[in-house]
């Protein structure tokens, strides 16, 4: 499998090199104003640097479906429309000889923020539910699979989990036949305003840590990311560049502003977002001994080595390391 992701990614990497690209973003942007997809997408056309992080990106999502799909062993999340069945169940009817959990401990309302709110439980099964619901739903989002994300949280009746993690998506106006017609959109207009709310699910220790990462990689936060990677090699390259990217293209909007029609947020807002999510610039080098760091002392393999040497660009390194291999 390995091999045949290093084959995956020289693939990808090649057939960027030899398709042409806009020179500027200026030659991109004709219009006054835009929509704030619009100019990503000129933005990513544009700037080789993000457009090779992105490919990565790509890279490391398809070998993690690849991968999940044929080893898959866990359990799949059963469908129930009925959001904390079990709890409702329990609340409804009260002590009885079946009631494994003290009534005084569980919530007494259903909604979401009510074990928050309450400081209370809900039924030991509806909590194991929960567990691997948001395990599998940071796997679909490991895997690129963001839809299918989605999907799985209305399923298990949980469309309010499935609404949080759509905040990130950038805001597009759908294109009209008639000028006159209302203006449809796709996208957070208040990304930013989500964002930083965000941030107070991202650091919540008490969170599912898989829920907490998911949340985390969609915002752009990195520390609460990293403990559902695990010393993973891919894992943790995987969420260092998502971060960059979205930091990126965070400064890229924030810095045009007055061309992204209907950026609606607050000066205040953008303030405390700036002031609790500040990531540092790093060079795909400095990713690579970020993910180095990170790995619990565990070594690349050497497949790894040579798929950093790829994504670095250096090509005299994989020949210099391959005839150490050989001997």
């Amino acid at each position: 499998a390995e091999e045949a992701n290093t084959w995956k990614l020289l693939h990808c990497l090649y057939a960027d090199s030899i398709t042409e690209h806009p020179e500027s973003l200026e030659c991109l942007v004709t219009e006054t104003t835009l929509s704030q997809q619009t100019l990503v997408s000129a933005l990513f056309r544009s700037d080789s640097e993000l457009r090779l992080l992105q490919l990565l990106v790509d890279w490391l999502e398809a070998t993690a479906a690849y991968q999940d799909e044929a080893t898959k062993t866990s359990a799949p999340v059963i469908g129930n429309n009925i959001h904390w069945s079990n709890t409702l169940h329990q609340l409804l009817i009260g002590t009885s000889l079946f009631n494994k959990d003290k009534n005084k401990a569980m919530v007494t309302c259903m909604d979401p923020d009510a074990p928050r709110r309450q400081k209370k439980f809900i039924h030991s099964d509806d909590q194991k539910d929960d567990n691997d619901l948001c395990k599998r739903i940071f796997t679909e989002v490991r895997c690129g699979k963001f839809a299918d994300a989605i999907s799985l949280c209305i399923s298990a009746g949980q469309a309010w989990r499935g609404a949080v993690l759509q905040g990130w998506k950038l805001l597009h106006y759908l294109p009209r036949d008639d000028p006159n017609s209302p203006l449809e959109i796709t996208g957070n207009p208040s990304r930013d305003l989500w964002k930083w709310c965000a941030l107070g699910i991202a650091n919540n220790v008490a969170e599912n840590v898989h829920y907490r990462a998911t949340i985390g990689i969609l915002s752009g936060h990195l520390g609460s990311t990293l403990p559902a990677c695990q010393g993973s090699w891919e894992d943790l390259l995987w969420a260092h560049l998502r971060v960059q990217i979205e930091a990126r293209v965070d400064k890229f909007l924030h810095e045009h502003q007055a061309t992204a029609d209907a950026n609606t947020t607050p000066a205040d807002v953008l303030e405390l977002l700036q002031s609790e999510l500040q990531v540092e610039e790093l060079s795909l080098h400095q990713v690579f001994s970020a993910v180095k760091a990170l790995m619990d002392g565990k070594r690349e393999s050497l497949y790894q080595t040579c798929q950093r040497h790829l994504m670095l660009g250096h090509i005299r390194a994989i020949m210099q390391d391959s005839l150490q291999w050989l001997d």
